[in-house]
């Protein structure tokens, strides 16, 4: 819902976004758009997608305020990583299994080492040209974090 770019609301709260709000939101963007966010969750078959992976661990770990980062990693291994060894040409095999596009240039200012954005639903990841290997790694980790905590706001537990 957050993700469709056709779809905008407003609301003056007098509260916290509470879950009974979120299902308010949810259920006047289904009768605005005739979508079934539900079933449209449900229809999401490819695993290795980031969103399902999230998905999952909301649906293990409840609240996505409350998994610990410990608890992410140890998932994200479990799920992704498997008998991998770690190295660059895994994790960006891992980035693009998941839905998640990895690039590179030489043209970043010398304080960023990543970045990454979601352009019409699609996630990318542009790492630093010319970076130690380790820097690289650490980078697409850090990146495909971040892509997950721009989702999990958009997962009601």
């Amino acid at each position: 819902m957050l993700g469709d770019p056709r779809y905008h609301y407003g609301t003056r709260l007098t509260g916290p976004v509470t879950t009974d709000v979120k299902r308010f939101v949810i259920e006047m963007y289904e009768q605005a758009t005739g979508k079934n966010c539900y079933q449209e969750h449900n229809r999401m078959e490819n695993q290795s997608d980031i969103r399902y992976f999230c998905y999952s661990l909301v649906r293990k770990y409840g609240n996505p305020g409350k998994i610990s980062e410990e608890q992410k990693a140890n998932e994200f291994r479990k799920h992704y990583l498997r008998d991998l060894p770690p190295n660059l040409k895994a994790l960006r095999a891992i980035a693009n299994g998941s839905g998640i596009e990895v690039d590179s240039t030489d043209k970043m200012p010398k304080s960023i080492r990543g970045f990454n954005h979601i352009v019409n639903g699609k996630s990318n990841i542009v790492i630093k040209d010319g970076d130690t290997v380790s820097g690289m790694q650490n980078t697409i980790l850090h990146e495909i974090r971040e892509i997950m905590e721009g989702i999990f706001p958009t997962i009601i537990p």
